[in-house]
């Protein structure tokens, strides 16, 4: 009862940063109530970030626009407007504009999700769809069990054939071998369609939007700002893109409930149906 009324409390505060990497240990103390520091956790004035030997952390602090470098047993204490070290050596700082998600982890409503379910052949979960942030889209699927041919069909507003063929592995890269362009701003479809032995075991079809961002263009190697991209990502509209990193995020951390709700969330956003359907029956439901 105490974690979930300091739950609320905390909720109901403007939030001064996040934690973008965690490494072996480290706790969030908020007054004498603590818990594991996890990627992606929101920090709130009064919040004490503590490493454990050999434990190191990295945040982002809003109101100075910087990312902190927390190192092995160490403690900082986080204020409205400023952050010190309580323990331990200083934190290395250094300049990074803060991204903080619309929608924390865990707290996605998922209360209307999961009633479009499609008749038919098995469907397929796709992972690519909605706004996408390059002209240059990559098509990305779960793999079908005993399935070794992929179809694909791209088709345009009117329904046009754009490209069609066959891929073994499950994923395609436009052009592919297409001389066909795709187009800024126009409504696409991509069905795919797997097949063995002559007999369809899925089909499923979406529909995506081009709208480059150059904001996006470059993809860090670095842990943390590719979880401060992920962010970004999501709160300018481009959901699936940023499911890629969530769903790299969940593999590595497969027990976080948190990162399954955010991608039930995601992808339903960016209507890729069934993908959602898979992360719910994860949960359980």
């Amino acid at each position: 009862m105490i974690f979930v009324l300091l739950g609320l409390l905390l909720q109901a505060q403007n939030p001064v940063g996040m934690v973008l990497q965690v490494d072996g240990s480290a706790t969030i103390r908020h007054e004498n109530a603590s818990r594991p520091a996890r990627t992606a956790d929101l920090l709130f004035a009064g919040d004490r970030l503590q490493t454990g030997a050999g434990g190191k952390a990295v945040v982002e602090y809003c109101p100075t626009n910087q990312k902190l470098s927390v190192n092995s047993a160490s403690e900082v204490a986080f204020a409205a407007g400023s952050f010190q070290a309580a323990k331990g050596s200083a934190p290395a700082a250094t300049a990074l504009r803060c991204m903080l998600p619309q929608v924390a982890l865990g707290s996605e409503s998922l209360e209307h999700i999961g009633a479009m379910r499609g008749r038919g052949d098995p469907p397929i979960a796709l992972y690519t769809g909605g706004n996408l942030t390059t002209a240059r889209p990559i098509f990305k699927w779960e793999p079908v069990e005993g399935v070794k041919r992929y179809k694909l069909v791209i088709t345009d507003e009117n329904d046009d054939t754009i490209w069609s063929g066959e891929r073994s592995a499950p994923l395609a890269e436009w052009p592919m071998d297409a001389s066909a362009t795709l187009k800024t701003g126009t409504d696409y479809r991509w069905e795919l369609v797997a097949e063995a032995d002559g007999k369809v075991l899925g089909r499923q079809a979406t529909a995506f939007v081009l709208k480059p961002n150059a904001d996006f263009s470059t993809v860090p190697t670095d842990p943390a700002l590719r979880l401060q991209r992920a962010i970004a990502l999501e709160n300018s509209g481009y959901f699936g893109e940023a499911a890629d990193v969530f769903r790299q995020m969940r593999a590595a951390e497969p027990g976080d409930n948190r990162l399954t709700n955010h991608l039930v969330w995601l992808y339903w956003n960016a209507r890729l149906i069934e993908a959602s359907n898979r992360e719910l029956a994860r949960l359980g439901r």
